[in-house]
């Protein structure tokens, strides 16, 4: 192939120096008379025009030469020849005794050369032969898809954290989705069918049903891949029925953080006091599990007076609360499955004159909880660490992906809250205390 000459053009009095760069066909074919070196050059020329500069980069005489000629004739690391490959001359030099200014010049048949440091970072980069994505540690190439309930719900927030903190440590991709409400099963399932076909090497979901994922996931575990369950349990039979393998379940106990919080009310209560529950979502797995363990503790304690449901929300939990304390103003205290609606409770009880009258305690141990009791309002609170959740699902996935033996269900620990130690908690949320150790169980 004959190489037409370049044409060089310099303005002394503005000591700028450009070059126009000769027309070209179309074909990126290297001839074969080329030198080995041709295609580190091969590559440079077809790499993408870099983005134009509304400044100029200042540079030495002696940079100026150098950068120049790696940019335009190739890297001298990539073994260029000494000598220009149309005249066999040698490569052109700039002249002049003051700094010169080198500028993004656009030619009208669109071709770009420019003489910056981001060409030159281009430039270093085409002598290598293959383009390496970087990685921390051996599972950099992992890509990992977690579908969550609403982040806007802070427990659910704190699980999409520690997800994110636990991937950015080990070095691997994550790709978060999230249902628009805790009722929305159709929009959560849609947001995990665009995700099933992208390839991802494993998938963490906590469903907002037990069974909206199923359809999602059946394609899913049928190529093999990895599932880890995260929070709510998927229902087991219905996982069976659509063919759906749970590689393993990382979750509280729900019945343990109920009867924690049941030992933590009757810490607080004398025996026979009237206790009223505010629960979740009616049916919900999750909220009656935990409104069960309460139940269980405090039998032959505490009086349960009634049960009502506030579907997870934080002001229908107020209004609960207000209407209860309105009906029974002997009411010692109040359970809830959630921190938010807690908050809720909080309120009401506080707007009715009974702070510190009436005690009030709820699952998850958000931060807006752990600063309430700081500040003198819930006397307790049981903290799951939904932070930890998210972080220990990602372990999960490392390690299914990996082929290690893993177990079927992880069991994440709770901390019963109280203000003995919410401000050591408050300083480490949404991670777990600093002696609040919990080791890998995936490793």
């Amino acid at each position: 192939m004959k190489w037409p000459r370049a044409r060089w053009s310099c303005s002394p009095t503005a000591r700028q120096i450009r070059r126009v760069p000769p027309a070209r066909s179309r074909s990126t074919s290297i001839s074969s008379s080329e030198p080995p070196a041709a295609a580190c050059r091969s590559r440079l020329r077809r790499s993408s025009p870099v983005p134009r500069r509304d400044e100029p980069t200042a540079l030495t005489r002696g940079q100026a030469e150098e950068r120049l000629a790696a940019a335009v004739y190739g890297n001298p690391s990539c073994n260029q020849p000494s000598r220009h490959r149309v005249t066999g001359g040698p490569i052109p030099t700039l002249k002049g005794e003051k700094e010169m200014s080198l500028f993004v010049r656009k030619r009208s048949a669109g071709l770009v050369v420019v003489a910056t440091a981001s060409i030159l970072v281009t430039a270093l980069a085409g002598c290598s032969s293959s383009s390496t994505p970087s990685s921390t540690g051996s599972s950099g190439s992992i890509k990992i898809a977690l579908v969550l309930k609403p982040l806007d719900n802070t427990y659910f927030g704190a699980m999409a954290q520690g997800a994110q903190a636990e991937a950015t440590k080990d070095g691997v991709s994550l790709t978060v989705v999230a249902a628009d409400n805790v009722t929305d099963d159709s929009g959560q399932a849609a947001k995990l069918n665009a995700l099933a076909t992208e390839g991802y090497d494993c998938y963490i979901v906590n469903p907002t049903s037990q069974t909206n994922l199923l359809t999602g996931l059946a394609p899913i575990s049928a190529a093999g891949t990895p599932i880890v369950n995260l929070d709510l349990p998927i229902d087991t039979s219905a996982a069976k029925s659509a063919g759906v393998n749970i590689t393993t379940y990382v979750g509280t106990n729900n019945e343990t953080a109920g009867q924690a919080g049941g030992k933590a009310m009757m810490n607080l209560l004398s025996k026979g006091d009237g206790v009223a529950l505010i629960g979740g979502l009616v049916g919900d797995p999750g909220s009656n599990a935990r409104l069960k363990g309460f139940t269980d503790a405090v039998n032959g304690t505490l009086t349960i007076t009634q049960t009502v449901a506030a579907d997870f929300d934080k002001a229908k939990a107020k209004s609960a609360a207000a209407t209860i304390l309105l009906a029974n103003p002997n009411i010692k205290g109040f359970f809830t499955p959630s921190g938010d609606m807690a908050l809720g409770i909080q309120q009401a009880v506080e707007e009715a004159g009974k702070k510190g009258q009436v005690a009030v305690i709820g699952i998850d141990g958000t931060q807006d909880q752990l600063k309430d009791i700081v500040a003198g309002g819930e006397p307790a609170a049981i903290e799951q660490f939904p932070y930890l959740m998210g972080a220990q699902s990602v372990q999960a996935c490392i390690a299914a992906h990996s082929g290690k033996t893993i177990p079927t269900s992880v069991e994440t620990p709770v901390l019963t809250v109280t203000k003995d130690n919410a401000q050591a908690a408050l300083d480490a949320f949404p991670a777990p205390p600093s002696d609040f150790v919990v080791p890998n169980p995936f490793q």
